[in-house]
């Protein structure tokens, strides 16, 4: 219920509806960002870890994560917010950074936006856990050459 009410925050953010649950077992694998990190993808997003989440040394990505060539980084919620409040600081912030929602993908969904240069930005977003289990977020930024922007009309 808990993810359903985080992908409900997305739905609304971006005003299009988005899918939850990653369905492949997950890997090991260290993110980008390191343990105690105040922003994720240091340097190019600089997304802030939100109050009541943390950045583990282990993020456990699934394996159609590591196998792709995107950077990776993740967070999981301490427990001092509840999970829903934790997913809307995130999603608010990629709206408030022009991101918008450009596709529901298995696990998840991408928001896109265009940089100074005007090049198209993918991240894709993937809430994580169970019921009763620590919840998290795994974030991929693709590593685009340079996707031309293209104007997406509401």
């Amino acid at each position: 219920m808990k993810f359903a009410h985080l992908i409900l925050c997305g739905v609304a953010a971006f005003t299009i509806p988005a899918v939850a649950f990653a369905k492949d077992a997950p890997v090991r694998a260290a993110p980008i960002a390191q343990t105690n990190a105040s922003t994720l993808f240091e340097g190019s997003l600089d997304i802030p870890v939100a109050e009541g989440t943390n950045v583990p040394s282990d993020c456990a990505f699934p394996s159609t994560l590591t196998e792709g060539n995107a950077q990776l980084a993740c967070v999981v919620a301490e427990g001092t917010l509840p999970e829903d409040e934790v997913g809307i600081e995130y999603i608010s912030w990629l709206g408030e950074h022009g991101f918008r929602h450009s596709a529901n993908i298995i696990g998840g969904f991408a928001a896109v936006r265009e940089t100074e240069t005007g090049c198209e930005q993918t991240l894709r977003i993937y809430p994580h856990g169970d019921e009763g289990e620590t919840s998290g977020i795994w974030f991929a930024l693709d590593n685009n050459e340079c996707a031309t922007a293209t104007s997406h009309t509401p």
